[in-house]
């Protein structure tokens, strides 16, 4: 296994709500500024994304070209996202995550299973504790928040962002970039098939 390239699918949110984040991102986040810098097809850490397969390990690279063929069979219709809630995450690498918890629907439930069926082939990788019966879906909102910051950014989001709502159309496969804490790269966009 190539430990050194990860992998994760996700969702970015819809257009008008990455408007709200890219203002709340220059109201507390301080990399803001860094991040924008970022080459294009660096997707992740300015925009809100609901995280559908967390960080994994293919077996080896060559198998992408397969995990790309395997997600392009999904079939899914609109999903309809709802977030009312927020909570904070902590991560060893990206500090604490302001999120908008969304609510775990039948179908958004079934796209996560099937991506993880079509996936499993081709990684060793266990389930982690975030998925399955257990898949908490949420947008990831604001990284590296001061504590200082959270009840404030918390306040701001709530009378800003929620209630939240969108339709997801799409997901995509990404690779992880070296060098670059949690962004990541696309490698391939799937839209909604009817």
């Amino acid at each position: 296994m190539d430990i050194s390239l990860s992998y994760a699918i996700t969702s970015l949110s819809s257009d008008m709500v990455n408007q709200k984040v890219v203002t709340a991102k220059k109201k507390f986040d301080n990399l803001f500024d860094i991040r924008k810098s970022l080459p294009e097809n660096f997707v992740l850490k300015n925009l809100a994304h609901l995280t559908l397969k967390e960080k994994f390990y293919l077996e080896d690279i060559s198998a992408e070209e397969a995990v790309k063929t395997r997600l392009a069979d999904i079939k899914f219709g609109p999903i309809d996202i709802i977030g009312t809630d927020l909570d904070v995450f902590t991560s060893p690498k990206l500090g604490n995550i302001l999120v908008v918890k969304v609510e775990r629907t039948p179908e958004i439930q079934s796209l996560h299973l099937q991506i993880l069926e079509a996936i499993a082939p081709f990684t060793t990788d266990v389930i982690t504790r975030h998925e399955r019966e257990n898949y908490t879906p949420h947008l990831s909102v604001l990284y590296n928040l001061n504590d200082s910051l959270i009840l404030e950014a918390k306040d701001y989001l709530k009378n800003n962002f929620l209630p939240l709502e969108y339709s997801l159309r799409k997901f995509m496969f990404m690779r992880d970039v070296p060098g670059f804490v949690g962004e990541r790269k696309l490698i391939q966009e799937y839209l909604l098939q009817d």
